[in-house]
């Protein structure tokens, strides 16, 4: 595209088959496809191969995406995928690389997410990030939290129901926390 677009412009676009559109996702985000089955232990060739189902399936749904950030992270979920279809068939077999692999799956699904959580959390009113941080990551119990804070402890329970309620909500469109899992991924880093 010679023109310089906005993210959500481009998302337009390739929504409406802009075959342009298209090309530049393709080209922003291949290389990282590639490379992504590569370290999971795919060889060179069924990188490839992966790779270009992958945008092939991007191609047959670009229009049922919702947002513009969505497709990113969506562009990798089908990676994941595609990578445990082979798996299911037994296309791959898996060896100690492999296992590697999935430890660094494991790795760069986890950064994605609370790279997610972390912006979210930006949002956050600084009450409320002051009791998930307590929660969290000083691991306090409601009764000396709402001590330290001169709250009641009713309060301090609202404070973290409406803050976990709205990271809930922010992360709901973006497929990558199950709602139960909120708590474990706050205690792997400090709210601020």
């Amino acid at each position: 595209m010679n023109c310089v677009l906005t993210e959500q412009q481009l998302f337009e676009l390739l929504k409406r088959g802009d075959i342009d559109a298209f090309e530049y996702v393709f080209r922003q985000h291949n290389a990282g496809v590639y490379k992504y089955f590569c370290d999971l232990g795919a060889d060179k060739q069924l990188a490839r191969i992966l790779s270009q189902d992958v945008f092939k399936r991007l191609w047959d749904v670009h229009g049922t995406f919702k947002n513009a950030k969505q497709l990113a992270a969506y562009v990798y979920v089908m990676a994941r995928h595609r990578y445990l279809d082979e798996l299911r068939l037994g296309k791959i077999a898996l060896d100690a690389r492999r296992e590697d692999g999935r430890e660094k799956e494991l790795e760069l699904i986890c950064r994605q997410v609370l790279r997610e959580i972390e912006r979210a959390v930006k949002d956050l009113s600084p009450q409320r990030k002051r009791v998930l941080r307590l929660l969290y990551i000083e691991r306090l119990d409601v009764p000396t939290i709402a001590r330290q804070l001169l709250l009641s402890p009713q309060t301090v329970y609202n404070t973290k129901a409406k803050a976990m309620e709205f990271l809930r909500k922010r992360l709901s469109d973006r497929d990558l926390v199950l709602p139960d899992l909120l708590p474990v991924f706050l205690r792997c880093f400090d709210v601020q």
